[in-house]
């Protein structure tokens, strides 16, 4: 009996798992990145213990925690602003808040995907660990969709990116 081999493209597998993470509630971001380094990864930090309070001014990278239904969630305050006076729905994505917005925080990341989409030969992407990215230095992504893959208790601290010169987007995508 002959045995069928069947290869499948590492791209192919890659959008199989996105979007079963995407149906998960596992949703790819998109940032723009240009020449002054930009937090794209927040720090996922299970000990946080800041609870969401009403009317209550946070800074740009404070950490929340909220426990809705029966699940301790964390979240990244990508603005600094004010909470409104309820606190909102508390999903998997990016949430309102009055004048903040929150970003939804994976507490354990066991893989993580990061995509340049910049076009071929151009705005190659820098990323920095725990530290503001530099340009022209450590790990270099190419345009045309130059990729960074981490398997296996994929980072848990912050990633920042950075472009030498111009402007374009990179995406992350969170995986359980």
């Amino acid at each position: 009996m002959k045995k069928k081999v069947v290869y499948v493209s590492t791209l192919a597998v890659m959008a199989i798992i996105a979007t079963i993470c995407f149906a998960a509630g596992y949703q790819p971001r998109t940032y723009t990145v240009a020449t002054s380094s930009v937090l794209i990864v927040p720090h996922a930090d299970p000990a946080v213990t800041n609870m969401w309070k009403a009317n209550t001014a946070y800074s740009y990278g404070d950490y929340i925690n909220m426990y809705t239904n029966n699940i301790d969630r964390y979240y990244w305050c990508v603005n600094a602003g004010t909470t409104g006076a309820s606190h909102p729905s508390w999903t998997l994505t990016d949430v309102a808040d009055n004048t903040i917005v929150w970003r939804w925080v994976n507490p354990k990341r066991d893989k993580l995907y990061i995509v340049n989409n910049s076009a071929a030969g151009t705005n190659s992407l820098y990323l920095g660990f725990n530290s503001a990215a530099v340009a022209n230095a450590g790990i270099r992504l190419n345009g045309a969709g130059g990729s960074f893959n981490m398997d296996t208790d994929a980072w848990q601290g912050e990633i920042y990116a950075i472009r030498a010169a111009g402007s374009g987007t990179v995406t992350t995508q969170e995986l359980p």
